[in-house]
């Protein structure tokens, strides 16, 4: 199989931090292309053993080979030493095999007459220093295209292009450099993509099998949504008939899209909903654009059905945490870990080790697993399947893209929605066991799985939702505290009947309702869903969540004296916390969110609460 070769090495006396990563982003971004008939290695921290040895492996057939780290225009430094770079392309000769070459180090250029009469026909090198994260960001956008089956020429013109078009400036500071070189400031691209002479009409790209195409041209709406409800049917819920009888039809004849939606709608969460509703919506113009918002939608979609399988298990650890306290795990502080990293910049497959374990604490404390034992065995049998993992690195890699602004053509875009429907469609049918569950906003509307209804079903989950403007607080053991979002399953479709705070599971604050918080009146509902506690620019952490109406908006909890302030990144807002229908002031809403963190996210040495 063809190889593609990463050799990144590091200076201990002038070290790089970016370089790790950008072996690692390299490696990743390859390995999760569709398709992709080649191997990556990546060879960290090299000497000049490694490569001599990775050279040396039999019928090795290397066709790309990228460096990061240290260079000038003869020399590439190497863990243990500089290597001679025309020493290396004689090396490089023998192979036979070589295609492109990048040196991703200080004005390289010079290297690249040594790489040419190695008789490898594409060289991309640097003219003058260059700084590092800048370096690792343009070697990860053209490999990104190239994971998109692009050939060179088009990927190195679509970064020209892009750090033109994102305005990304050089700042000549931590260089790339062997020894010093003056600062040369130009608003020219410092990489440049040089052709060995007699290789002008050719090109490259990376082996790649067959390309999977859609059964019919455009995004093909229609056969998701039936499959989505196909996988939905089997949820043993009465609140599901309508979705049982909707999948009978659908065996039977067409049926218009538009029927399916509002099904959908009336059962989902409105967190699923909406973003099925927004991925079915048909624009009259399909841009670019259309197609990058739509496929970060499926990301959200795939990622929301993991973050609500986490969240309902931690909602019921959370209403019994005195208990689950006094059986904290072992392996506790990987729980922490999660919730303290940006969710939107890691993968999606982090999700499967923290159920794991949430779903291992909930057995060692002794408390009531929110899921039947055939949803948890069918939940934990798929993460456990290859298909599981390659969904993950799929929807990380659309991620990368989307934060990138990797601008994909037609053919690349639907083919990516295909993918993308197959995997959420397999997703669906594992975890459905979460679409089950009812969640309810505590606030003076009547509200299920946050649709608004005509009818008065009373007080569909407790006291506290009332249509009085001053409603009173709900005393004793079973108070539900300052709940935002609450959560419950019951079998019976009667929704009067559901009042048991005994089994209702407060999702708070993994999920809330954005204006409960900021004095809006009760009109709509705006959700966001809890991505983290972690460091903003400033170095403080703060709580980050995401809206559920727009993923790629970021709210951000700043925590100050007296109140808490509820910043919206990039706007100027001081929204101070003041009494509503969640029963609290601001004191008692800082107490909370602080008795979470305490739990949750920063415990105590104690594990006091």
């Amino acid at each position: 199989m063809k190889n593609t070769l990463i050799i990144t090495a590091n200076d201990p006396n002038d070290r790089l931090q970016m370089l790790a990563r950008e072996g690692k982003d390299i490696q990743f971004l390859l390995n999760a292309a569709s398709r992709k008939n080649y191997e990556v290695v990546l060879l960290p921290e090299t000497t000049t053993a490694d490569i001599i040895k990775e050279l040396n492996m039999p019928n090795r057939e290397v066709e790309v080979l990228h460096y990061a780290g240290h260079a000038n225009g003869a020399s590439l430094r190497l863990n243990d030493t500089d290597a001679d770079a025309q020493a290396l392309t004689d090396k490089l000769k023998s192979l036979g095999t070589l295609k492109l070459v990048f040196i991703n180090g200080c004005a390289s250029k010079g290297q690249v007459s040594y790489f040419h009469a190695a008789n490898i026909p594409f060289v991309i090198a640097t003219q003058r220093p260059i700084e590092d994260s800048k370096a690792v960001w343009v070697a990860t956008q053209f490999y990104q295209y190239l994971s998109l089956g692009r050939p060179v020429r088009e990927a190195f013109e679509e970064v020209v292009k892009d750090a033109k078009f994102q305005q990304k400036g050089i700042a000549f500071t931590n260089e790339r450099g062997i020894g010093r070189i003056s600062d040369i400031k130009t608003d020219s691209f410092d990489w440049g993509l040089y052709i060995r002479e007699g290789f002008e009409d050719s090109n490259y790209t990376l082996p790649f099998s067959a390309k999977m195409v859609a059964d019919t041209e455009g995004v093909n709406h229609t056969i998701f949504l039936d499959n989505l409800i196909y996988a939905l049917e089997n949820v043993d819920s009465p609140s599901f008939n309508a979705i049982k009888k909707l999948a009978t039809n659908l065996r039977r004849g067409n049926m218009a899209n538009g029927k399916k939606i509002s099904e959908l709608l009336k059962t989902l969460s409105y967190t699923l909903g909406v973003r099925i509703r927004q991925i079915t919506a048909e624009p009259d113009d399909k841009s670019s654009e259309y197609y990058r918002e739509l496929l970060y939608d499926y990301v959200f979609l795939f990622e929301t059905l993991l973050h609500h399988t986490a969240s309902v298990l931690i909602a019921q650890i959370w209403q019994d945490q005195i208990k689950a306290l006094q059986h904290k795990p072992v392996d506790f502080q990987e729980i922490l870990d999660f919730w303290k990293k940006d969710r939107v910049q890691e993968s999606p497959l982090g999700y499967k080790d923290l159920i794991t374990r949430l779903l291992h604490w909930l057995s060692d404390a002794d408390i009531a697993n929110p899921y039947s034992d055939e949803d948890t065995g069918e939940m934990l049998g798929y993460f456990n399947t290859p298909a599981f993992e390659q969904a993950c690195n799929y929807f990380y890699q659309q991620k990368r893209y989307f934060e990138q602004r990797v601008r994909l053509n037609e053919d690349e875009s639907l083919e990516n929605c295909f993918i993308a429907q197959q995997y959420l469609i397999t997703a669906f049918q594992a975890l459905k066991h979460v679409t089950a569950y009812f969640m309810a906003s505590v606030r003076g509307i009547n509200v299920v799985n946050f649709r608004h209804v005509a009818t008065e079903f009373g007080n569909v989950v407790s006291k506290l939702v009332v249509t009085e403007a001053d409603p009173t607080s709900v005393f004793g053991s079973k108070m539900l505290e300052n709940k935002s979002i609450l959560c419950y399953k019951s079998d019976d479709s009667d929704l009067d009947n559901l009042i048991d705070v005994d089994t209702t599971m407060n999702l708070f604050p993994f999920l809330i309702d954005r204006n409960v918080f900021t004095e809006k009146t009760n009109s709509e509902v705006d959700l966001y869903l809890f991505t983290g506690y972690f460091a903003d620019a400033t170095g403080k952490p703060k709580y980050h969540f995401a809206s559920v109406q727009n993923p790629s908006k970021i709210w951000q909890f700043d925590e100050t004296q007296n109140h808490v302030n509820l910043l919206h990144v990039g706007e100027t807002a001081d929204f101070a916390h003041q009494a509503n229908h969640l029963m609290a002031n601001a004191g008692e809403f800082k107490s909370y969110l602080t008795e979470f963190k305490n739990t949750f996210l920063t415990p105590s040495p104690k594990g006091v609460i």
